[in-house]
């Protein structure tokens, strides 16, 4: 006999709902052990804080940097730093062995550049290949030092008080205290001198100079502190030597609420105090550190850093947390490039960290942590669409704000056409989905991506009959989104494309603008959830998965889908 229901006692259709995508991007190479609302694929999309996936919000170019220029900046030499500073609404660089101002017009959007620096002025070897500078702002004047090198250089004061913007601007060498005389009464400050070092950071209206060079001998566990209120007088004696005998040496130092932050390769300390006859060091781990001074980010969240084997920590002033574990398999598979080249920046109340993608030559990736959601996403760079492969990654990032107020994401996108060069970006513009770059010879376009979890409805032993599932998207304009359907655990194959597509809303209307049943009502114009019904799955079996691709140039965002099913019966 054939194995047939009777009529009204079939399986029903059964549904599932899916709102919650806050587990963000989880690289586990094990699919069964991946939750339902985290993600092993998105690219370019943001969870938002309800629990959807919205599109990435665009990159716009502000500054071509070495091609419309006319730097010709080489991969040694390209954007070593990026500062921005209040005093007079300037973000500038330093860029092969020329520090250079962007003056930024905060209602245009626009950058002009300034060479303000020869190499001469700052050091006696004028092979800057390699090297990177490092910056802290003091009472108004900008202290920079060479950064890591192999042999020590000058370190510079920027005053850019009573200078014009667009012209050779007043950078000084400092005398090393070491190789002349440091200034031990506090009472008679000199104010023009600056131990040779890698790192610099301003904490307790301190000057604090760490992996020094005196008198030709390198200290890579030393932290020196400058006079109270003069960053540019020293004492001889000023200084403390953390764990000098472990063979390691220092890659950062930070700034973190009451206290300075010591990093290393494999520790991480803490100097609490505000005086010579105070300070204290504390070790606050001694198996994990920081892989460079580029890897530190600190803000109102907490202290993060990036460590060589297990990526990224982050430190709220009392204890380590790793929030690293999700994306951790991309380190042991090698597919995060030289990992030691890692950079983290804060922006937009975000971290991102950003990386060289192994066996990537076309795009970059930045990994995106958001501490109030808890979770992460991925970007990539620019994509290029033509001949070619170039490629591109950010490097350095930092907020600025030219109001007081309102605080804007900037970024180095740099990138191989020919040679290599960077451009300056806006990231994360507000309430813009179309990325914006004109100088380079090619166009380019950004992908935005989103792979669910596999989905068996609870129970991944019994085969089911899929039925059309229905999506929960933002609404209000015409776009089409494709949702590519895969089956049984088989993510290299896509059983059914299915397409989605919305209308314009052609009239759509804010509360107090119209009357009551007259069309769609919105908090926002244009701006609303439409549930879209999915076309047939065509498929049979225990999972499924949907591969989400947003279209270009709207806000997409998806905030829920369904699934149906009849359970198929099962033979003994």
């Amino acid at each position: 006999m054939p194995n047939v229901s009777p009529p009204g006692g079939g399986p029903t259709i059964q549904k599932k709902s899916y709102s919650d995508f806050t587990g963000g991007l989880n690289l586990i190479s094990d699919t069964f052990k991946l939750g339902a609302n985290e993600s092993p694929h998105m690219l370019n999309v943001d969870v938002t804080r309800r629990g959807g996936v919205q599109r990435r919000r665009a990159w716009i170019e502000r500054s071509a940097m070495g091609q419309s220029k006319g730097f010709g900046l080489a991969e040694d030499k390209t954007i070593s730093h990026l500062l921005w500073q209040q005093d007079n609404d300037t973000l500038w660089y330093w860029s092969g062995g020329t520090a250079v101002q962007l003056v930024m017009n905060s209602e245009s959007d626009t950058a002009t550049t300034a060479s303000v620096v020869d190499p001469a002025v700052v050091a006696s070897n004028t092979a800057w290949n390699a090297d990177e500078m490092h910056w802290a702002s003091y009472e108004g004047i900008t202290y920079g030092t060479r950064g890591r090198q192999t042999t020590a250089e000058t370190t510079v004061s920027y005053d850019p008080s009573g200078v014009s913007s667009l012209t050779d601007s007043s950078v000084s060498a400092m005398t090393d205290p070491a190789t002349t005389t440091y200034q031990d009464d506090l009472d008679v400050p000199s104010g023009s001198h600056f131990p040779m070092c890698r790192y610099v950071a301003t904490h307790q209206d301190l000057m604090w100079a760490a992996h020094t060079t005196e008198s030709t001998v390198d200290h890579p566990s030393r932290i020196r502190w400058s006079h109270t209120g003069d960053a540019g007088s020293w004492r001889q004696n000023d200084w403390i030597d953390i764990d000098s005998h472990d063979g390691d040496e220092i890659t950062a130092i930070a700034a973190f609420r009451d206290q300075l932050l010591v990093f290393k390769r494999n520790s991480v300390h803490a100097v609490f105090g505000y005086s010579a006859d105070t300070f204290q060091v504390v070790q606050i781990a001694g198996t994990i550190g920081a892989v460079s001074q580029r890897a530190v980010a600190v803000n109102e969240q907490g202290a993060f850093f990036f460590d060589r084997d297990d990526g990224v920590y982050a430190y709220d002033g009392a204890s380590i947390q790793w929030v690293f574990a999700n994306l951790h398999p991309a380190l042991e598979a090698a597919d995060l490039e030289n990992p030691e080249l890692t950079t983290l920046a804060w922006l937009g109340r975000r971290l991102w960290v950003n990386c060289r993608w192994n066996g990537l030559t076309d795009e970059g990736r930045s990994f995106i942590f958001d501490p109030q959601v808890g979770s992460w996403t991925a970007y990539t760079g620019f994509t290029k669409a033509g001949v070619g492969a170039p490629t591109n990654h950010i490097r350095h990032a930092i907020e600025y704000s030219t109001d007081g107020w309102t605080v804007k994401p900037y970024a180095e996108l740099a990138y191989t056409e020919g040679s290599a060069v960077s451009s300056l970006l806006e990231v994360d513009v507000e309430d813009t989905w179309t990325d914006v770059y004109t100088s380079g010879p090619a166009s380019f376009t950004t992908k935005a991506v989103y792979k669910t979890a596999w989905l068996d409805a609870g129970d991944l032993s019994r085969e089911k009959r899929w039925r059309r599932p229905e999506f929960v998207l933002s609404g209000g304009y015409e776009q089409r989104t494709l949702v590519g359907v895969k089956a049984d655990w088989n993510g290299s194959t896509t059983v059914k494309t299915l397409e989605l597509n919305t209308a314009s809303a052609g009239g759509t209307y804010l509360w107090g603008g119209q009357t009551w049943a007259a069309m769609s009502w919105s908090e926002v114009a244009d701006l609303y959830d439409i549930v879209v019904r999915g076309g047939s799955v065509g498929s049979t079996g225990r999972s499924l998965q949907f591969e989400f691709t947003a279209p270009q140039g709207n806000v997409w965002e998806m905030n829920a889908f369904t699934i149906k099913w009849r359970d198929k019966r099962m033979k003994g």
